[in-house]
């Protein structure tokens, strides 16, 4: 008797649980019908939310380099502070050269663009801007300008440029066309801004012959007997 009851009560039980689940479950067709849910990762709705800003951001970037490239060409300074504070090289370089290129006409812009940055503490120069300054120096060697086209030399970062300049320098003042300066001053002169190159300027070979010829200079300054 006991067992039977137990059984009966156990068959109830199934029972209901059976109405439960339907209650509670779609049926099979439904769940056929539901397409698996995709799992992205955590940040898949950040990441989608950012793109967009990305895309905005590289897109400003580009058209702020185009228009900092543009001015320059037009022969604006200020556009070299502002491509130096990117930090961009790159850009500093084109930027730069389109400013050389804009004082092609004039030889009064091209002095300003050449004193603004022999005059700055954080703007550097190039091969081409040192090169024109040198041409332009031999028409004018007087003390200023001499020092300004040493230090325009300086700043190009290029060994080899400086060597340049200061192998004309030496030879306009052994000719008695430097008349401003003295043997020792002229020593002091070459070797201050030869600290004014970048290290890895005077690194490497063109540094090494650039020490070799500093170095045979001070030695036959240092003996010379003109009368100044």
């Amino acid at each position: 008797m006991i067992v039977i009851i137990a059984i009966s009560f156990f068959v109830i039980l199934v029972a209901a649980f059976s109405v439960y689940l339907r209650r509670i479950r779609p049926d099979a067709a439904g769940d056929r019908e539901l397409a698996p849910s995709r799992f992205e990762g955590l940040f898949a709705n950040q990441v989608s939310a950012l793109q967009p800003a990305e895309l905005e951001k590289a897109t400003y970037t580009s058209a702020a380099r185009t228009e900092l490239l543009k001015r320059s060409w037009r022969g604006d300074l200020e556009t070299l502070s502002e491509a130096h504070s990117t930090g961009d090289a790159v850009l500093y370089g084109e930027v730069l050269d389109g400013l050389i290129e804009s004082t092609s006409g004039s030889q009064e812009d091209f002095a300003a663009l050449a004193s603004r940055i022999s005059k700055s503490n954080e703007l550097r120069g190039n091969r081409r801007l040192a090169e024109r300054s040198i041409d332009n120096w031999k028409a004018s060697t007087d003390r200023c300008s001499t020092a300004q086209i040493m230090h325009i030399a300086a700043l190009s970062d290029d060994a080899a440029v400086y060597e340049q300049a200061v192998e004309l320098v030496f030879e306009y003042w052994q000719r008695g066309e430097v008349e401003q300066f003295s043997a020792e001053e002229l020593v002091e002169l070459f070797e201050s801004q030869y600290w004014v190159l970048a290290p890895e300027a005077r690194r490497g070979g063109a540094g090494f012959a650039l020490k070799r010829k500093l170095a045979g200079i001070r030695r036959e300054l240092a003996t010379a007997t003109l009368t100044r």
